[in-house]
């Protein structure tokens, strides 16, 4: 008797597990849409909608045309903090000739326009609240800067901290020259 247990069990069990994986299979993973591959010099980089401070939506594709300077940031972060001067002073002197664009990693909007009025920012930031264009990119440490191109290709990658010199090597890439 304890066999035909055991085989009703284990015959049972089997067709639990026949039935979770079609389930599954059938299934499209969460997300599964909006996986993309991490950023690559070379490749176009992946577009994102976001909102700025104000409320109003960006997305990415917006700024064909120009080269983009895109950082990803936040208020707690001294090493961006550290740059923020640096972003804008460039942003000043190239005189929209390169679009610089901040995202703010999962801060509400009050801390970042807060931000933004006690530094003087006048370069365009983004409100990245959930973390899900942070996580689309790859970001896995603040502050980390794309240089994408005027046709929306990724030329090069920094994480951490940009000095000016560095600033200006990157943008050499972008071949734009300060």
């Amino acid at each position: 008797m304890k066999w035909k247990t055991l085989l009703f069990l284990g015959a049972g069990l089997a067709i639990g597990l026949i039935l979770g994986m079609a389930v599954l299979i059938s299934t499209p993973s969460r997300g599964a849409a909006e996986k993309v591959s991490p950023p690559t010099t070379g490749k176009p980089m992946a577009d994102f909608e976001l909102v700025d401070v104000y409320g109003k939506t960006h997305r990415l594709s917006d700024f064909r045309g120009k080269p983009v300077v895109l950082n990803f940031w936040a208020t707690w972060c001294p090493p961006c903090n550290e740059e923020m001067p640096v972003f804008e002073a460039y942003h000043q002197y190239l005189n929209g000739n390169v679009v610089f664009i901040g995202i703010n990693y999962m801060e509400d909007a009050a801390t970042v326009q807060k931000f933004i009025d006690e530094n003087q920012i006048t370069f365009q930031v983004f409100l990245d609240p959930t973390g899900k264009v942070s996580e689309k990119y790859y970001v896995q440490a603040y502050p980390t800067t794309f240089f994408i191109d005027e046709k929306g290709i990724l030329r090069a990658q920094r994480i951490g901290v940009l000095t000016p010199r560095m600033l200006e090597q990157y943008l050499q890439t972008l071949d734009v020259s300060p």
